[in-house]
């Protein structure tokens, strides 16, 4: 960076408050945060299996599962305990094997000390924590302690990608004796003959470690990502104190680092490879984060489909995107929130936005979009009268709410691979009573998680959000006052835990 179904819920050992925001997300997203309190995160990595690796700079991997942040992190590295005045070391980068869990390889990136450098190293996992052989050591690379890079991702070819700053000394990235200012390409193995892909660039040209060269002239590669399908890679690149860039990765080019920074006239330097997309100074300082929306099951509407996400750490710290295909524009999707700054963000496959934000206490949250049934949420309205009640022909003084249909709905809508002793809840209660205009909805959570209770109309218009946050286990409550606009019929309830939703019908007459 600059030197400037059924019911059973999960919940941490903390009630999380929600973060206020200095303007609300696009309509129909909903933001919650998951884990607060986290120590200076810098990066996190999602799991097919469904858990989250947090990093802390500190040197600490945890794993955020099943609705909690595990008290004892995965592993621990040996790295600068001093990460406030020296902001840019620590541990810094990330990666599963891409056949991970059933090939356990954990790898990381991370600063050492006595001489400051990095390191890749690798761990292997035994369910949440590695195993008791340690640290297998990969790389080391040369001396340094500012501009670190620091990212590391399997690409689509099954190598793995480094990224590395240039250390403050520009000259770095145009050298082909150094490590520095570069992404590297590697097979994953310690043998340091094994371990040079036969295909990299500059492999017939360089010897040693720098074989390992697969595109230069970079200052500060925070981060990089491939898009899921294509395989296209983008290298956010931090500048100095004219502009961030984003740009397209290509093995054995040279972005120009330090002859230029941000756009520039390809005339004038036809040797380099040009940003699709830059900024200056007075949009954002630290281009730190970066991914494609292209998850396996897709939960954001379609015009997100395929778009580049990226965030900026410093000043009005943002989350925004633009289009590959037409990349003039960022397009603000998350301003600034009052406490903390947004540092690395990352698409699950449930079609999710993760980031995490740092400053203070450090967070993890998740952005989906909740405007109406999505993808995997269906309606069964089979044989249920739809229409309106006519109030002129009902009684409503006399309305029993022990005759409303309090069964669990349709298991078209939940996960039926599951059996309900599973599940995070036991059944929702609900009833309405007509002489106060009040619904009253029940349920016992089995323990601790992050609950999202909301209602929908009979045209799965969503009308109100009744929870969005985590809830301890036990028995909870939720009375829903519906304003004058609620008219009578067929309302649905949707509980959701994690990746477990339930739909119950409440029928609302007045």
């Amino acid at each position: 960076m600059n030197k400037s179904s059924y019911l059973i819920l999960i919940i941490t050992i903390i009630t999380i408050p929600f973060l206020r925001f200095a303007s609300a997300l696009p309509e129909g997203f909903t933001n919650t945060v998951l884990v607060e309190d986290l120590a200076w995160p810098t990066r996190i990595t999602l799991s097919p299996d469904g858990r989250i690796f947090i990093l802390e700079q500190a040197g600490a991997i945890r794993i955020f599962k099943n609705g909690e942040l595990n008290v004892t992190p995965f592993a621990t590295v040996q790295t600068d305990q001093n990460i406030i005045s020296n902001g840019e070391t620590g541990l810094l980068g990330i990666a599963l094997h891409p056949d991970f869990p059933d090939t356990p390889f954990v790898y990381v990136n991370y600063t050492v000390m006595s001489p400051i450098h990095q390191r890749v190293s690798r761990f292997t996992a035994t369910g949440d924590v590695a195993d008791n052989t340690g640290e297998t050591i990969l790389l080391d690379i040369d001396n340094g302690n500012c501009h670190c890079g620091g990212e590391i991702k399997f690409g689509p070819d099954r190598k793995l990608y480094v990224s590395t700053g240039d250390a403050s000394w520009g000259e770095n990235a145009q050298s082909m004796s150094s490590l520095r200012g570069k992404i590297l390409r590697m097979n994953p193995v310690a043998d340091q003959e094994s371990q040079i892909p036969a295909d990299n660039p500059f492999y017939n040209e360089n010897s040693g470690k720098y074989r390992l060269i697969w595109a230069y002239g970079l200052r500060n590669p925070w981060s990089f990502t491939f898009q899921p399908g294509t395989g296209r890679m983008f290298i956010n690149d931090v500048g100095t104190d004219k502009a961030e860039e984003i740009n397209e990765g290509f093995a054995g080019k040279n972005y120009g680092w330090p002859g230029t920074e941000g756009s520039f006239d390809l005339g004038e330097y036809p040797e380099y490879i040009k940003p699709i997309h830059a900024y200056g100074r007075d949009v954002g300082t630290d281009l730190t984060g970066g991914e494609f929306y292209n998850p396996k099951t897709q939960n954001f509407p379609a015009e997100y489909v395929g778009k580049y996400f990226v965030v900026d750490y410093d000043y009005e710290s943002w989350i925004r995107y633009l289009d590959p295909e037409s990349p003039d524009n960022l397009t603000e999707f998350f301003p600034r929130i009052e406490r903390g700054n947004y540092l690395d963000v990352k698409i699950g496959d449930n079609g999710y936005l993760y980031y995490i934000t740092r400053t203070g206490r450090g967070t993890l949250s998740q952005v989906s979009y909740d405007n109406g049934p999505v993808d995997t949420v269906v309606i069964d309205t089979t044989g249920v009268d739809t229409t309106v009640v006519d109030t002129t022909v009902v009684d409503t003084t006399v309305v029993d709410t022990t005759v409303v249909d309090t069964t669990i709905v349709d298991t078209t809508v939940a996960d039926t691979t599951d059996s309900l002793t599973a599940l995070p809840f036991y059944a929702i209660e609900s009833g309405y009573s007509p002489s106060i205009r009040q619904a009253s909805i029940s349920y016992r959570l089995h323990q601790d998680v992050i609950v999202q209770l909301v209602i929908y109309n009979q045209f799965g218009k969503k009308v109100t959000v009744l929870e969005n946050k985590r809830q301890q286990k036990g028995p909870h409550t939720h009375r829903w006052d519906l304003p004058d606009n609620c008219n009578s019929g067929l309302y649905f309830i949707r509980l959701k835990t994690g990746n477990k939703t339930v739909q119950q019908k409440l029928l609302v007459l007045r």
